[in-house]
């Protein structure tokens, strides 16, 4: 179905089951932070806002299309709940690549102040927040059955502590950065030529 999970995607009370994986990290609107490099930093109140209004919208619309009685599953990259960052490892290797980037002269302040990844990590409390929001629709809409958060592996430092070749890491895991970052960090550093 194309269109945005932040917009609705389905007729009314039409879904009996929704499923949602790894996916919701990612904000509806990129322009929110567009003046800070925001790879890796502490959550800003403006950003936790945008999230929250996000992962609301998103809800708002599921309560609309998922018919009595049904179901809806998500699964989403997180943080711990004491982590008060958006930070983890494959952000952490990208502020050091822009870092690389600018001291080599090859990519400049302005650009770096423009270059957003625009997701957000949230923890179990902001998951539940929706709900504990005074006079919230959505406690008449869903109810929270299961949550929790659990460690995942990273497969490519598995993959790796298995077979030992390093640049057989290094090309898996930049492939994986590539992936999901690319993108983002091109819009703003059209120019900007990869090599791997």
């Amino acid at each position: 179905v194309p269109g945005s999970f932040y917009e609705r995607l389905f007729p009314t009370q039409s879904i009996h089951l929704g499923v949602s994986t790894c996916a919701l990290h990612w904000l509806s609107d990129a322009q929110c932070e567009r003046d800070q490099l925001r790879l890796v930093t502490a959550c800003p109140p403006e950003l936790k806002r945008k999230a929250l209004q996000d992962w609301t919208q998103f809800l708002t619309n599921r309560a609309a299309e998922i018919a009595p009685g049904g179901q809806l599953l998500v699964t989403m990259v997180g943080r711990r709940r004491q982590d008060d960052s958006t930070s983890h490892h494959p952000l952490s290797l990208l502020r050091q690549a822009v870092a690389r980037l600018k001291r080599e002269g090859l990519l400049q302040q302005r650009a770096c102040a423009r270059a957003l990844v625009p997701i957000y990590l949230r923890s179990i409390d902001d998951v539940a927040a929706p709900w504990l929001e005074p006079g919230s629709h959505l406690l008449h809409s869903f109810d929270i059955e299961y949550l929790d958060e659990c460690d995942v592996p990273c497969p490519y430092f598995e993959h790796y502590a298995h077979h030992g070749d390093l640049h057989r890491y290094a090309d898996d895991y930049t492939g994986f950065l590539r992936g999901f970052s690319e993108a983002s960090i091109r819009r703003v550093v059209p120019h900007l030529r990869v090599h791997c």
